[in-house]
């Protein structure tokens, strides 16, 4: 799903410059961890300087996330 809801070209563009989109845990009944959700607006955040600054940093960051599952290729399969 986007990140936001517009009506419009116009209406999405300005969303795009003001708003902060909904933490992904917001629009789901699926458990996300919240380091997963932080990382995910981390991503997203208007300022480059705050978003992560590599995609190594990225990578790091996705990888030290918790789950109750471990991530697999199999998982990744799954439909």
């Amino acid at each position: 799903r986007f990140p936001f809801d517009a009506m419009s070209p116009m209406g999405m563009i300005v969303a795009h410059a003001t708003k902060t989109p909904d933490p992904p845990s917001s629009v789901t009944e699926m458990p996300i961890p919240e380091s997963l959700d932080a990382l995910v607006l981390e991503c997203l955040h208007k300022d480059p300087a705050a978003r992560p600054a590599s995609v190594d940093e990225l990578r790091v960051r996705l990888e030290g996330v918790e789950l109750d599952t471990p991530w697999t290729r199999e998982r990744a399969q799954m439909p």
